[in-house]
């Protein structure tokens, strides 16, 4: 019981990305094989899992080094964005800012939780990012929500945490997960 109460203190005190509704069906694999030129990509954070994860999210992960910070990923959106709501950064600088700190390796600890109540996919805490296990998201969607909660931990920000509302669709975080996840989408199904 105090678990739970603790679990819910961090996600209040966190970010908490909502959904309406949980994807129930089953993720579809990915392929291994998918490449990235090691010239066109820098280095992402080592997410580490403090329990051992669902195949979706080792997946996700393995999208996230392969494709999180390569060119192609950023200049897809460089040819989206016009700017991004809740900084000053223009979306160069913004982007920039964002690859340089994913550049640097860190790790980044991913805990899970289950919440049949909650309707947060999971969030940032100042420390970690909390991962609700209530949701089924296949490996695109999972990428694109990680990416979202790490780019908190590298000082993105926006304001509560509905994606339509106070223009938070245009937020860094909002807008690197939804790019990411069709940028993916688009990467994947081309090959």
């Amino acid at each position: 019981m105090k678990l739970n109460k603790l679990i819910l203190v961090l996600l209040l005190s966190g970010c908490s990305t909502l959904t309406q509704n949980p994807v129930t069906e089953n993720p579809a694999p990915i392929s291994q094989d998918v490449s990235v030129q090691a010239n066109e990509s820098l280095n992402t954070p080592l997410f580490l899992f403090k329990s051992a994860p669902k195949d979706n999210y080792t997946e996700a992960i393995l999208l996230i080094s392969k494709h999180g910070n390569s060119n192609r990923f950023y200049s897809y959106m460089k040819s989206k964005r016009k700017y991004f709501s809740h900084t000053e950064l223009s979306v160069d600088d913004a982007i920039k800012s964002f690859r340089e700190s994913l550049s640097k390796s860190e790790i980044i600890n991913i805990v899970f939780y289950t919440n049949r109540f909650s309707k947060a996919i999971g969030g940032w805490n100042g420390s970690v990012i909390s991962e609700n296990t209530k949701f089924n998201m296949k490996p695109i969607e999972l990428a694109g929500h990680i990416f979202h909660e790490a780019s908190h931990k590298y000082g993105f920000k926006h304001l509560g945490n509905y994606k339509n509302k106070n223009d938070n669709i245009n937020s860094f975080p909002y807008a690197i997960g939804i790019d990411f996840e069709e940028y993916l989408t688009a990467e994947l199904s081309a090959k």
